[in-house]
């Protein structure tokens, strides 16, 4: 069942209650319905979860070819996400994101990746026309009240261990085309910091500026 006739199921049920069918069916039917419906989608259909079915064609070739780069397919095996089941197996969810782009309606952001510690493999789309803006790897994405080519700025902040003092920041805006990182931070507010071993001695740069921002009030 797609989810267009899913939502007919609900209507039809919210406008045709009790005629007809005993009330322990029409539990069940909705009960289904609401099995089938993609993940973490609401009923209504409303902007910008209009576009979950073309997003998730859009998103799954990227998101197998992230998921491959990172171990977690076998050369040669194919990601598949056509059923619930299947979203349910890479925890892949869909929610809205603040207004990327101006138009007054929330953008969606479609994400997959279970194994990765609060960090997520995010596939970002613009409500009008359902269009892919960029694949990002971060945890959280925040919209920013900045805007860079007309499009608002995110930002995602993620763990590096010590029970999440060591913190990794980066900075995204739109480059005409799609999203990309302009900006990163790491920051270590652990004792001793950075703990040898945890992060490689190359990427141990700070940002004074941004890490002030996130340093904790007791720290």
């Amino acid at each position: 069942m797609g989810l267009t006739t899913t939502l007919l199921v609900l209507l039809c049920l919210s406008c045709g209650h009790g005629k007809g069918r005993a009330p322990r069916e029409e539990t069940a039917i909705a009960a289904k319905a609401q099995e089938e419906r993609p993940l973490n989608t609401p009923a209504t259909y409303a902007p910008p979860f209009h576009c979950v079915d073309q997003a998730m064609d859009r998103a799954t070739p990227a998101f197998e070819e992230t998921f491959r780069s990172m171990g977690f397919l076998e050369e040669g095996e194919s990601l598949r996400l056509d059923t619930h089941a299947e979203q349910r197996a890479q925890c892949v969810e869909a929610a809205p994101l603040r207004d990327l782009d101006g138009d007054g309606v929330d953008d969606l952001d479609l994400t997959a990746g279970c194994q990765w510690n609060k960090v997520w493999s995010h596939a970002i789309f613009l409500s009008k026309g359902c269009r892919f803006v960029g694949l990002l790897i971060d945890a959280d994405l925040q919209v920013m009240e900045t805007r860079t080519g007309g499009m608002a700025d995110m930002e995602a902040t993620s763990s590096l261990g010590c029970a999440g003092l060591n913190l990794a920041w980066n900075h995204y805006e739109w480059n005409g085309e799609e999203y990309e990182s302009v900006d990163e931070a790491f920051c270590y507010f652990c004792e001793p910091d950075p703990v040898p071993g945890d992060v490689e001695a190359t990427d141990a740069a700070p940002n004074p500026k941004v890490c002030e921002k996130l340093r904790p009030e007791w720290k």
